[in-house]
């Protein structure tokens, strides 16, 4: 997965989802899985998954009271987001999954680059951008932002790879896109 070209990137490294300890044997105590009507599941008390944990983080965001707690719980989600689930694995009844886990990482950085000071939301921006690399709406958020920082050059430079892509991918470029070729213009 691409890292975005500036900034500190607020992921750790993007993995498969799932840890173990280095030494499986050295460490286990209790069962790794349960059973219940010949069903059987990972206990959660004796392992823990970062899928896990990213669930739990969003539904933090979804019980979260006040502004701050918010902040706090989508600051965890970005924390616990590690790359696309089971990256290097295709199977047929992931790619939901892998969408679903994508969007939520994909929103949470939006919404809190919209809440943060113009560098910050543009280091969370260049994130989100790495995770759907031709997802228009956030493309068009830190490219406007650019220009409102006055990177008209880097905000060109987006605009042109981002164009490209799409259209290397066989698409064509939103009307919110394209106007953003006369402001680049204006520059």
């Amino acid at each position: 997965m691409a890292r975005p070209a500036a900034g500190h990137d607020h992921r750790p490294p993007a993995h498969h989802h799932r840890r173990a300890p280095q030494h499986p044997r050295q460490h286990l105590t209790a069962p790794l899985l349960t059973t219940t009507e010949r069903r059987y599941q990972l206990d959660p008390t004796a392992i823990d998954v970062d899928l896990w944990q990213f669930t739990t983080a969003i539904a933090a965001t979804n019980s979260a009271v006040s502004s701050p707690q918010r902040q706090n719980a989508l600051a965890k989600v970005v924390e616990r987001y590690h790359g696309d689930l089971a990256g290097n694995t295709e199977w047929p009844w992931l790619a939901e999954h892998r969408e679903t886990v994508r969007t939520h990482a994909l929103e949470t950085y939006t919404e809190l680059a919209a809440h943060a000071p113009p560098e910050h939301a543009i280091t969370l921006l260049r994130a989100a951008a790495t995770i759907d690399p031709l997802h228009e709406g956030t493309h068009r958020q830190l490219i406007s932002l650019l220009i409102e920082t006055g990177d008209h050059d880097a905000a060109n430079r987006l605009y042109v790879s981002l164009t490209t892509r799409i259209a290397n991918a066989g698409l064509s470029a939103g009307s919110a896109l394209t106007d953003l070729a006369d402001q680049l213009a204006r520059g």
